[in-house]
């Protein structure tokens, strides 16, 4: 507690990945972070993970669902 985190101005995700067992569930984030764009992997890791989807709890593969739709929308937008 009381730990000072570094505030970087320009943060983008560029990729995520979650990865889920019994156990343990894990997102793993690649970002590109501050002006001049350095890239670096973030993890973070739990004994589990709460999604939300604005004001609704959603489980974990309704989350991931709704990126794949997110992204297969936009693919087929970038197309046109």
């Amino acid at each position: 507690m009381g730990e000072e985190f570094e505030r970087i101005p320009e943060l983008e995700v560029t990729n995520a990945a979650l990865a889920r067992g019994p156990d343990i569930q894990t997102l793993r984030l690649g970002l590109f972070m501050g002006g001049d764009r350095v890239y670096a992997e973030a993890f973070v890791r739990g004994e589990r993970v709460l999604f939300f989807a604005e004001e609704w709890n959603v489980t974990s593969e309704e989350f991931v669902g709704l990126g794949e739709a997110y992204w297969n929308s936009f693919a087929t937008t970038a197309r046109r």
